[in-house]
């Protein structure tokens, strides 16, 4: 590295930091100012909103940003790497593989119009500055011809010209030729002959127009600190989004707790998503609607007047027995309240009670009638089917006779 690309390198690490150093503090202020306004619930409306129209759209969105970044970032790292793999291929040339090489000169761009050599060849194969173009090595002496274009290399700067004379050997230079070349733009031929020993390699015609100049930027320390601050970006710019995600998840869970929809896993810690939805009995309650509540209160109301009765209580539901007797089990789930009777359901079979069998399911063994609480008529229901169990245990011998006489 020259002394002067040291100085440019060092001139841009300093800008870098800089920037950098500002950046990370607006970032910081910024992040610091939404936690706030989240948490104040000045935008509490706003988080509801947005949170449940993009339900099951999250994911998806997730999905497709993922795939940008890991694209974006591999074109990224393409590039950096064939710019760095042309700076050390710059000065090897083989036969078979081109060597590629940025022009960063017009001297072969056009025309000038006192090379009339150029019009009465039809030599039109000019290249324009930051054209990326395909050279070879070059071959034997003797095969060089007038109008080929080389590169050819002058106190360690390679330079790309047509050639315009070749000199023969003489007794000015008897054992090689000399070449005389000139840049198609330029009036003139270049000052000094080149000998064959500076002739590095041929141009064949084969380029790529302005890609150049993108190249030129990549092999540079101001690319080299760009492609780290676009890494960095990369990087910084989903954890901080991650971290508002969170804060704006658990705002919403304190304003609607009863919330139990399952949430991606990449908008939300899944140790944080678990934890928040597992709500207890009574945080149940409160999300249920006042139709839904009034209906659980009166069936409780009613299983409460029982003399002996105790409840247990668990995270979704509560248990209650009679004197140790199973009776019913009250369970919430979502905003809806079920209740299981702990009867002989084979005996309500063709009764007139719409109710589901869970006999079959673990835990429900003992309360097989399943009843949901979706209307007053299936609560009337629930009511008089414990009436008819609290008479059961209250008069064993009799109940029977009873549930016979109501079918």
């Amino acid at each position: 590295m020259s002394s002067y690309n040291v100085y440019t390198f060092i001139l841009c690490l300093i800008v870098f930091i800089m920037l950098t150093g500002l950046s990370v503090f607006m970032l910081t202020s910024i992040v610091k100012l939404t936690f706030k306004l989240i948490n104040s619930g000045t935008e509490d409306e706003k988080i509801k909103e947005e949170f449940l129209a993009t339900q099951g759209k999250a994911k998806k969105c997730k999905g497709i940003d993922f795939v940008v970044s890991i694209l974006l970032c591999s074109i990224l790292c393409v590039v950096f790497i064939f710019s760095i793999t042309l700076g050390f291929r710059d000065k090897i040339f083989s036969e078979s593989v081109p060597t590629l090489k940025v022009v960063n000169s017009a001297s072969m761009s056009k025309k000038h119009e006192k090379n009339t050599y150029l019009v009465e060849n039809n030599l039109n194969d000019h290249i324009q500055t930051f054209d990326l173009i395909f050279t070879y090595q070059a071959p034997s002496e003797f095969d060089l011809k007038v109008f080929d274009i080389v590169v050819y290399e002058v106190d360690g700067v390679h330079v790309i010209h047509r050639i315009v004379q070749i000199e023969e050997p003489n007794e000015a230079h008897p054992n090689e030729r000399w070449f005389r070349c000139q840049g198609d733009a330029v009036e003139t031929p270049d000052r000094f002959p080149v000998r064959y020993s500076q002739i590095k390699g041929i141009y064949r015609g084969q380029r790529i127009p302005m890609i150049g100049s993108f190249i030129t930027f990549m092999q540079s320390p101001a690319g080299w600190l760009c492609i780290i601050l676009v890494v960095a970006a990369m990087i910084i710019t989903p954890l901080l989004e991650n971290a508002i995600s969170k804060a704006r998840y658990n705002r919403f869970l304190i304003l609607c707790p009863s919330f139990q929809v399952a949430v991606a896993d990449d908008q939300v810690d899944v140790k944080i998503k678990r934890k928040k939805l597992r709500l207890n009995f009574k945080q149940r309650l409160k999300g249920l609607s006042k139709e839904m509540f009034a209906r659980f209160n009166l069936v409780e109301g009613l299983i409460k007047s029982k003399d002996g009765v105790a409840v247990v209580e668990s995270m979704e539901k509560r248990r209650y027995k009679q004197n140790g007797k199973p009776v019913a089990i009250i369970r919430i789930t979502g905003k809806t309240v079920m209740v299981y009777v702990a009867t002989d359901h084979v005996e309500y079979k063709y009764s007139k009670y719409v109710f589901f069998d869970v006999s079959g399911h673990k835990g429900y063994k003992l309360y097989p009638m399943r009843f949901k609480l979706i209307s007053d008529k299936h609560t009337q229901s629930v009511l008089e089917v414990l009436e008819q169990k609290f008479y059961q245990l209250e008069h064993p011998t009799e109940a029977k006779s009873e549930v016979q006489d109501d079918k």
